[in-house]
């Protein structure tokens, strides 16, 4: 988490798909907040079209989504295949 070094206080602002949402992404933000409890987050969970529009319009600071598509206006930074369980 080397970009979050430094920062005392910030709310971060996560555009998600539900399934994340539900799955393993609560405990990875609990995680964080144990190193840097001066971070808060707050998720706001969307389709996929929203989190990309999200994304381009700056009003999250990042997103997750499944099977993201980098664009003229959106580049995909991280890409990562997640099992999902039934």
């Amino acid at each position: 988490m080397v970009g979050l070094r430094g920062i005392r206080r910030s709310q971060v602002q996560i555009a998600i798909v539900e399934a994340p949402a539900k799955g393993f992404i609560p405990e990875k933000i609990r995680s964080i907040r144990e190193r840097f409890p001066g971070i808060s987050f707050r998720l706001h969970v969307m389709d996929n079209a929203d989190v990309m529009t999200a994304l381009i319009d700056g009003e999250m600071d990042f997103g997750i989504m499944l099977s993201p598509q980098s664009s003229k206006d959106l580049m995909v930074v991280s890409f990562v295949d997640v099992a999902l369980m039934a």
